[in-house]
C-alpha cells in the first residue's frame, strides 16, 4: 500500500513552461514532461517486480525565490501531509532529479520530509 512520491527540484512555472519541446509540440514543458517519463518507468519496473501498483506522483522540493513568482507544485512537504492526513500507510521518496548529496537535497528530503 506504499505510495511513491517522485521528488524533483522545482522551478518557476514561467522556466517549466519555456523548458523545451514536448515530442512533436513546439510547445514548452520538457522539464516537466520528462520527469514524468522517468517517474513512469520507475512505477512500471516496481510493479513488474513486485505485482503490486503503487500509487505515485511527481512532487517538487527546494521551492525559493521571491513569494509572488509562481513555482511547481505539490512541494514534497505538503504531498506527504496530505498522503498522511488520507490514511496512506507509507510512502516511500524517489529523489529522480537533482539526486547527488547536495546539502539542499539532504536537508529537504532527510530532515523536512523525514519530520512529516
Amino acid at each position: 500500500g506504499a505510495h511513491l512520491a517522485f521528488t524533483t527540484h522545482s522551478i518557476p512555472d514561467s522556466a517549466a513552461d519555456s523548458s523545451g519541446p514536448v515530442g512533436d509540440h513546439g510547445d514548452g514543458g520538457a522539464y516537466v514532461a520528462q520527469h514524468l517519463d522517468v517517474a513512469r518507468v520507475i512505477a512500471d519496473a516496481v510493479r513488474e517486480r513486485t505485482g503490486a501498483d503503487h500509487p505515485w506522483k511527481l512532487v517538487y522540493q527546494s521551492r525559493s525565490g521571491a513569494p509572488h513568482i509562481p513555482w511547481l507544485e505539490p512541494d514534497i512537504c505538503d504531498h506527504l501531509e496530505e498522503l498522511y492526513a488520507g490514511g496512506a500507510p507509507a510512502v516511500v521518496m524517489v529523489p529522480i532529479g537533482f539526486v547527488s548529496d547536495h546539502m539542499e537535497v539532504l536537508y529537504d528530503l532527510d530532515t523536512e520530509a523525514t519530520a512529516k
